[in-house]
């Protein structure tokens, strides 16, 4: 899948500006993994451009799956990409007009198709739109909450009145924090030590997944114990993790089971027996702990539709461990040269982030899937950094997925060429001036982010005050207090011409002494 053009017409937000028109993919770049890097300081707009994707996206799965008559929308756009499964196909969505519907068409060599059956529109959809915020970014995950609340309120009205359906897969899919230790389990349990090398050769010490709990109450402490009902879907699954689990536990008093896994060659068989793929174990585990969402939908859906601004931030309110209808739990792992494993959140944020992006990347091998990531990198250090863009590739070179990365790191710019690379100001974006692939840190950090030089500011203003000193001795004193940099050369042109200066003006009163 690629993303080739956005044209934003008209919408409800302050960026990007009415009238926004990107061009994002060409046609050479269809075989290729080129994710786009959204560069920019803050407010700029390059989040608010992934927002934009998500409502759109949103909306439009809505339009194409409601059994009622379809919401409305007041985004206007056309947006055009490539679709590649079941076959290449160029796909164009206008919105014309406000408070209309979508026009969906095919664009072919022969001319345009235009599709006018909702069900078959919903084929022209992107398999999955995968969102992920390191911060607290509320508004790109906002339609993603809104999303799985119809889940949670599918999931209860199917449970009450089970006909033998299925409550589809939601196609937003948000990477959020709670969800870092299923993508943990799922590829620890499916991929080999040598997948795994993508993360151990960057988390030196890391070696594997010891084990880890999975508690079911299906009568929570919450609201006066209610029952939580189960779809067949469900059911299934938990009767899986069961046959799973190495040991479990079940309190019929309070309707409660506790499973324990164990890793081991037995219970990674018995996982692959139950579970097509990594995808599938992260599925499961993630419809069910959006469970944890019907004790919570009327709370957050209040806090959405009661917002002052449509995209403004939301505080969803959230449930303690002893509350939840679904938690995983005392995930242990174990390092290498260290005898006894530790829990997995003792690593650091940055470690968390590694195998939380890196390993979704692994785990999600369909085609036709989108990637909104808004700066992925915040916690990694400069060599993983350095090593982001790269690694990308290494995982996604043949799964025909497209990359959206909001980013303030010159190290990601740098791994993408002029054509790849948007930066934002004010709600607009245009194509570098320069050509970023390979280029120094330092010209990407002028280009992208206004910082010239590229040096903190207090050593910066030091470094001036010094170059306009005319204190020969002061500079002296001072030059060794600086590491090396271009901004440091120029104290010693300073002291040169200070040297200069005075020598001059010794000659001089040499001379005149002379007269």
């Amino acid at each position: 899948m690629k993303l080739l053009r956005l044209k934003f017409i008209k919408g409800r937000y302050a960026t990007p500006v009415d009238g926004f028109e990107q061009v994002f993919h060409l046609k050479e770049d269809l075989n290729k993994t080129t994710p786009i890097c959204l560069a920019g300081v803050n407010g700029s707009g390059k989040s608010k451009l992934l927002e934009v994707f998500s409502d759109i996206f949103y909306y439009l799965n809505g339009y194409c799956t409601s059994d009622s008559q379809p919401e409305k929308t007041k985004i206007q756009f056309e947006l055009e990409y490539v679709k590649e499964s079941p076959k290449r196909i160029h796909v164009k969505i206008s919105q014309p007009e406000e408070e209309g519907f979508p026009q969906f068409e095919i664009i072919t060599a022969k001319g345009i198709l235009t599709v006018d059956d909702r069900l078959e529109a919903e084929t022209l959809l992107p398999k999955f739109v995968v969102g992920y915020t390191s911060g607290d970014n509320q508004t790109i995950s906002k339609r993603f909450e809104e999303t799985y609340i119809e889940y949670s309120d599918a999931v209860t009205n199917l449970s009450k009145n089970p006909d033998g359906t299925i409550v589809p897969d939601t196609r937003l899919v948000f990477l959020d924090y709670k969800v870092n230790s299923f993508v943990l389990i799922a590829n620890s349990i499916f991929r080999s030590t040598s997948q795994l090398q993508l993360i151990s050769d960057k988390i030196a010490q890391w070696d594997s997944l010891e084990s880890f709990r999975i508690i079911v109450q299906l009568k929570p402490r919450y609201k006066n114990r209610i029952t939580i009902g189960l779809t067949p879907e469900l059911n299934k699954y938990i009767g899986a993790l069961k046959k799973c689990a190495t040991c479990y536990h079940y309190d019929e008093e309070n309707d409660k089971t506790i499973l324990d896994f164990y890793i081991n060659p037995n219970s990674r068989r018995l996982f692959k027996k139950y579970f097509d793929s990594p995808f599938h174990l992260y599925s499961a585990l993630y419809k069910l702990d959006l469970l944890n969402d019907i004790l919570l939908r009327r709370e957050k859906r209040n806090t959405i539709k009661e917002a002052e601004y449509p995209n403004q931030k939301h505080i969803y309110p959230q449930l303690s461990s002893e509350d939840k209808v679904f938690n995983v739990e005392s995930v242990r792992v174990n390092l290498k040269g260290v005898k006894e494993d530790i829990d997995y959140y003792d690593l650091s944020d940055g470690e968390h982030q590694l195998i939380h992006i890196i390993g979704s990347l692994l785990m999600i091998e369909d085609p036709d899937v989108l990637f909104l990531l808004d700066e992925p990198e915040t916690h990694f250090n400069p060599q993983w950094r350095s090593k982001f863009i790269s690694t990308l590739n290494m995982i996604a070179h043949t799964k025909k997925q497209d990359f959206f990365i909001s980013t303030h790191s010159p190290f990601l710019l740098g791994d993408c060429s002029t054509e790849h690379v948007l930066i934002f100001k004010g709600g607009k974006a245009s194509k570098p001036k320069i050509q970023t692939y390979g280029v120094s840190m330092d010209k990407l950090l002028k280009e992208a982010f206004g910082v010239i030089p590229p040096m903190s500011e207090k050593s910066l203003s030091d470094i001036q005050d010094l170059q306009k000193s005319r204190s020969y001795t002061k500079i002296v004193d001072r030059i060794d207090d600086f590491g090396e940099s271009l901004e440091k050369v120029y104290l010693f042109h300073r002291l040169n011409e200070l040297t200069a200066s005075k020598e001059i003006r010794s000659k001089a009163a040499v001379s005149k002494r002379k007269k």
